[in-house]
């Protein structure tokens, strides 16, 4: 009970000192760069029907320039689909050339003082068996990202992304094969960054739903690493559907709303979350929403850990999402530039 306490009257001194420490809260937790922002330099992973592929021709490397562009702008990550089938052809056997090809684009985005987050683009499939069936065993995945590790594990700015997008399958099937993985890659000694994706293209704002069955939130916290250093990987669009096929997007999408379930559910477990793939369209009301979103994740930076934008690339025209640098600044950088600098 503190009704008989005696009142005290702040000095000048003590109320500067508290204003202080108020705006450090309020600085801390709205409009605080994350720790990873960067975007998605696609076009490795092109061609996917056309397999191996001819480099050039079905599928393309990021160019040197295009990942200093966007270091210079202030990113720090740069996520790098490839192809499972292309790396690794048949169980076992390693492409040597594009190995030696993805490896050039990792060390170029190391050496330049960013991360590289690699990233098969499979869809949890291998030449479209899924994982767990009897052409494409969980053994074999585990394999695959014992092979990467033993290349990557002394890089430590390397982040192992496990998988683009499984979908069609349910999440009771996901987590054994992403714990392989996890378990695969920790017995060669590497201790670096692994993002896990739950299944329904494991979308930021249906982690908790049950539309395409057992929630996310439900199996996927099941995960366990041994090195404690994990995040769950989720992707957010913000047009009709959240599925990223349009450049128009929901006119006043609010994200504390859309996302208030997801983000409750990771702070509730003391869980991190990295958004993998992040794309709005070039009209204002896009920019806006946009905006909304990545100041969102920022005031939520306890729970959002960093976003890499979808998409830049060579190969993407004049695409919906692109930031690829042309004659003409893309409108969505001038929003990104807002939070990566």
């Amino acid at each position: 009970n503190f009704n008989n306490k005696p009142t005290r009257t702040r000095s000048p001194t003590m109320n500067k000192v508290i204003f202080f420490v108020i705006t450090l809260i309020f600085l801390g937790s709205e409009g605080a760069r994350l720790k990873y922002v960067g975007v998605n330099e696609a076009g490795a992973e092109f061609g996917e029907h056309n397999l191996p592929g001819t480099l050039g021709k079905d599928y393309i490397f990021p160019t040197e320039d295009s990942i200093r562009y966007f270091i210079s702008n202030g990113m720090n990550i740069i996520r790098i689909p490839f192809l499972w089938e292309r790396y690794e052809p048949s169980f076992g056997s390693v492409d040597g050339t594009y190995q030696r090809l993805l490896e050039q684009t990792v060390n170029f985005t190391t050496k330049s003082g960013a991360y590289a987050f690699i990233d098969p683009h499979n869809y949890f499939r291998y030449r479209g068996n899924v994982i767990g069936s009897q052409n494409t065993p969980v053994s074999a995945f585990k394999n695959f990202w014992i092979i990467l590790a033993k290349r990557f594990k002394g890089n430590d700015k390397v982040v192992f992304g496990l998988m683009n997008e499984p979908n069609g399958v349910p999440s009771e099937s996901v987590l054994p094969a992403m714990q392989a993985a996890i378990d695969g890659i920790r017995s060669t000694g590497a201790r670096n960054l692994i993002l896990v994706p739950g299944t329904a293209w494991t979308g930021a704002w249906s982690w908790t739903q049950n539309w395409y069955g057992t929630p996310n939130s439900q199996v996927m916290g099941n995960i366990r690493d041994p090195a404690n250093n994990f995040a769950f990987e989720l992707h957010q669009y913000v047009d009709n559907g959240y599925s990223g096929q349009s450049g128009d997007c929901i006119n006043g999408l609010n994200p504390a709303t859309l996302l208030g379930p997801t983000t409750d559910w990771f702070r509730s477990r003391k869980a991190k979350a990295f958004v993998g793939e992040f794309g709005f369209g070039a009209n204002d009301n896009c920019l806006k929403v946009g905006d909304a979103f990545l100041s969102y994740f920022e005031a939520n930076a306890d729970v959002y850990v960093g976003f890499t934008y979808w998409a830049a690339g060579p190969w993407w025209g004049d695409y919906i999402f692109t930031v690829e640098p042309g004659p003409k600044s893309r409108p969505q950088m001038g929003v990104l530039k807002k939070h990566t600098q």
